[in-house]
């Protein structure tokens, strides 16, 4: 017997695939090549998502069936149904399965120890980040160097737990090993590679 399968409110993806995967994946390669600053994209994604614009678009071009995705617990039915039906990626519960992970809630995310930082001979295999943040602008609120970036660049990311950059800088010490990094809000999105040096401006909050 044939299953119906109610799909009114998985929410849309690119209405041009192939176009809109392409600018995008370029987008994501000119902000991992300058930390810090803030790209807007995502034009012609549908607004129904239920995650943000520029969190849907890093997915539908980074992510696919080969490509498992940790998600925060209580990730929601919805939010899983969307990423099988758009992406066909698996779903994992072990952050540290995880080649992407979707953080919708920063401020209760794991913390870092707990994703896979790649190793010495690999430190490509380590989960990225795609962290959807409540505000993401240029401001006061961290300061960026490193390669990319020819001096120094500020950036505000409101919403991370207290010890975030603590735990950040301590796997720094790894390096190669470590996270790479996506910040969305809305339709914006800067990364923070694992190249990035951070120093606090202003308190997390």
């Amino acid at each position: 017997m044939a299953q119906h399968v109610d799909l009114s409110r998985v929410g849309s993806g690119f209405s041009e695939p192939v176009f809109q995967s392409q600018e995008t994946y370029r987008l994501i390669l000119h902000a991992m090549a300058f930390p810090g600053r803030i790209m807007t994209g995502s034009d012609g994604l549908g607004k129904d998502n239920v995650i943000h614009e520029a969190s849907a678009a890093v997915c539908l071009t980074l992510v696919d069936r080969e490509t498992p995705v940790g998600l925060q617990e209580g990730g929601g039915s919805a939010l899983k149904a969307w990423l099988r039906f758009h992406c066909g990626c698996p779903i994992v519960d072990d952050p540290s399965t995880a080649a992407f992970a979707l953080i919708l809630e920063p401020h209760s995310m794991p913390s870092l120890d707990r994703f896979h930082t790649g190793s010495a001979v690999h430190p490509d295999q380590s989960t990225t980040l795609i962290a959807q943040m409540e505000g993401l602008d240029d401001g006061r609120g961290i300061s960026l160097s490193g390669p990319g970036i020819p001096a120094t660049i500020d950036l505000d990311i409101s919403a991370l737990p207290g010890g975030f950059w603590k735990e950040r800088e301590m796997l720094c010490e790894g390096f190669p090993r470590g996270l790479d990094m996506i910040f969305t809000c809305g339709s914006r999105l800067a990364a923070l590679p694992r190249t990035t040096q951070v120093k606090r401006i202003t308190p997390c909050t």
